[in-house]
């Protein structure tokens, strides 16, 4: 299988902080072999870096100072790791500088346990779950899932599942994608459970044994025997103090619920005197509102009465009021017509005694009769100031 991981005939780039015979994204990274295959048999046997290279140069190793083209025929390809985790992951296995902690991003940390899980690096393994644990506040209950899952870390994905379950409000679709239908499933009959409210401890671990027995014998792989226990027992112990907060939870609410039951009978009796009180209240007040109904209704009665009257009155001032129009309009016709006839008389009289005028003013006596005789039957002798005729 190394021989196939071969690199030959190569155009790299050289990697400036690390160079070395492996090939990663098409980037040479050229470090001692003395941690790859100390620190994981699985990465020695996996590059063939603990033996020499089939088909090479025997003295051709990592420690070697090859030229750049010997180099870059003997270079280990690894596939599907990027230069940056390539990196990062040989940043926490080689320092470049003297420091007691190393302070690695918490990406940094990602990427070291990342390919610590896929070559088994056990101790850096541990390392990084370390340090990525003062992370952990940083870490939302979907990324621990998705870090548990694909990592192997039992305590972080039952912590996750413990956060997501207790968490308000319904789970997303978005998180349910991200942690998987199925867990996102259970987590939801889960919390719909009447018996969630119990809460026991092992609770999440019941839910989710058969998932968790998967993870358990990957992360096991990650441990010798020895520090296999280790994780166990912190389990076992972190088990018996949850029991234990449990039990004393338990005595408390006890106590309290002991105590709560005095109050209760103290804060009963007030109660009932309060609504001994409430209801004498309610009585009177609908004594009184059934008073002012009534007043409210004997109200409204005489309001419709004296509508319907006023009513009548409207009717009977309108029709004397068209009775009104109507006089009013047959006498200033009469009085148009009287004015009329006053006129016409008027101007008769004007005209007669304008003739008595012109009459008089002729200064003419009458020894006999005077017959008025029209202008158009008079003769031309009688405008001569002859004598007025004599009746027949």
């Amino acid at each position: 299988m190394g021989q196939d991981l071969l690199a030959a005939s190569y155009s790299y780039s050289l990697h400036q902080s690390y160079y070395s015979d492996s090939a990663v994204e098409e980037r040479l990274f050229k470090v001692p072999k003395y941690h790859l295959v100390r620190n994981s048999d699985h990465f020695s046997s996996l590059c063939s870096l603990a033996e020499t290279c089939p088909g090479n140069d025997p003295d051709a190793s990592i420690l070697s100072l090859p030229d750049s083209e010997t180099s870059a025929q003997n270079a280990i390809a690894l596939p599907g790791v990027t230069a940056d985790d390539f990196s990062n992951f040989l940043e926490a296995l080689y320092p470049r500088t003297i420091q007691r902690v190393l302070t690695l991003t918490k990406e940094q940390w990602l990427s070291v346990l990342k390919l610590s899980t896929l070559w088994y690096f056990k101790e850096l393994r541990r390392l990084a779950i370390d340090h990525l644990e003062a992370w952990s506040p940083s870490l939302t209950s979907i990324e621990l899932i998705q870090l548990g899952k694909e990592y192997a870390i039992s305590n972080w994905l039952l912590r996750g599942y413990h956060a997501l379950v207790n968490q308000n409000g319904v789970i997303s679709l978005e998180s349910a994608k991200a942690i998987g239908m199925e867990s996102a499933i259970r987590l939801y009959t889960l919390r719909s459970r009447t018996e969630w409210v119990c809460r026991n401890e092992d609770y999440l671990e019941q839910e989710f044994a058969e998932e968790l027995g998967g993870v358990h014998e990957q992360e096991r792989r990650h441990y010798d025997e020895r520090g296999w226990l280790a994780p166990q027992q912190g389990r076992v112990e972190e088990r018996a103090k949850l029991k234990t907060e449990q039990d004393e939870r338990k005595k408390i609410r006890t106590e309290q619920k002991r105590c709560s039951d005095q109050e209760k009978a103290k804060k009963l009796a007030v109660a009932k005197e309060e609504r001994e009180k409430l209801e004498a209240q309610c009585k009177a007040l609908a004594r009184r509102l059934e008073s002012e109904v009534e007043s409210r209704l004997a109200a409204e009665v005489k309001l419709e009465r004296e509508t319907q009257r006023a009513s009548e009155y409207k009717a009977q001032y309108q029709a004397l009021k068209k009775t009104l129009r109507s006089e009013q309009a047959s006498n200033a016709a009469k009085i148009s017509q009287g004015k009329d006839a006053i006129d016409k008389a008027t101007r008769e009289r004007d005209s007669y005694k304008r003739r008595c005028d012109e009459l008089s003013k002729q200064k003419v006596v009458h020894t006999q009769p005077y017959y008025y005789i029209p202008p158009h039957f008079r003769t031309s002798h009688h405008t001569s100031g002859s004598q007025p005729l004599a009746p027949q």
